[in-house]
């Protein structure tokens, strides 16, 4: 029987990014909690995000997201 990872808690994220916090909406998702979602969960937090986001970097890498969750 396999035993379930005390570090990840099945994840498979590394412990540095296990804590990581995006604010979506007012509500802060974990790294974890957003991995676990489907992508029809996803795709509405990521559009919502994309079109308030002012930094240009940040606003690269959820449209990124947002392109890979839409194929």
């Amino acid at each position: 029987k396999e035993e379930p990872c005390l570090i990840c808690h099945q994840s498979r994220l590394n412990p540095d990014v296990q804590h990581y916090f995006i604010n979506i909406a007012g509500k802060n998702y974990g790294l974890p909690e957003i991995m676990s979602m489907t992508v029809e969960e996803a795709l509405p937090l990521f559009r919502s995000k994309l079109t308030n986001v002012r930094d240009s970097h940040e606003k690269r890498i959820y449209a990124d997201i947002h392109e890979k969750l839409q194929m």
